[in-house]
């Protein structure tokens, strides 16, 4: 029970690191296993540059992970956001799309005043982790970018092939 304790105390430490994909513990091996769905491309890198790979865990299709990510410029009223048709557009608004904010779980409802806006990420930061709304896997979404709602502008995106 010691051991257990002692472990547990120490995981806050070893996991602030930024990879998160395996986490080494003395007593185990606490692991997610990832895959690759490709990387995040800039739409206007001159006004808002952003970059970072995109993964989900195969032990959870529900959770999206970004590692590397930058975001340099913010937007007033950007988010992550996703979709199970079409493209990341104003025509997406409505039906199967899904705000996202770092760290909680996805909503169904776009036009939220508390939708958390994106910060912004130099690179170094812990990996992004995105969880999908309750019933949403990755193999239901089709794309996955960071919009302005205020604009209605795609910053950046990716097209998922889960």
């Amino acid at each position: 029970m010691k051991c257990l304790l002692a472990a547990l105390s120490i995981l806050p430490i070893l996991s602030s690191g930024r990879d998160q994909r395996a986490i080494q513990l003395s007593i185990g091996k606490v692991q997610h296993p990832l895959k690759k769905l490709g990387t995040l491309s800039p739409n206007k890198p001159e006004k808002h540059p952003l970059s970072g790979d995109v993964f989900y865990r195969l032990d959870d299709d529900t959770v999206i992970t970004i590692v590397n990510f930058f975001y340099s410029k913010p937007g007033p009223d950007a988010f992550f956001w996703a979709g199970e048709s079409g493209s990341c557009g104003v025509d997406a608004i409505g039906k199967k799309s899904y705000p996202l904010a770092p760290g909680k779980v996805g909503t169904r409802n776009y036009d939220s005043p508390e939708q958390p806006i994106l910060p912004e990420y130099d690179g170094s930061e812990k990996d992004v982790v995105l969880r999908l709304p309750e019933g949403v896997t990755v193999k239901d979404i089709k794309w996955l970018c960071i919009w302005c709602r205020k604009f209605q502008a795609n910053f950046g995106e990716i097209e998922i092939k889960a």
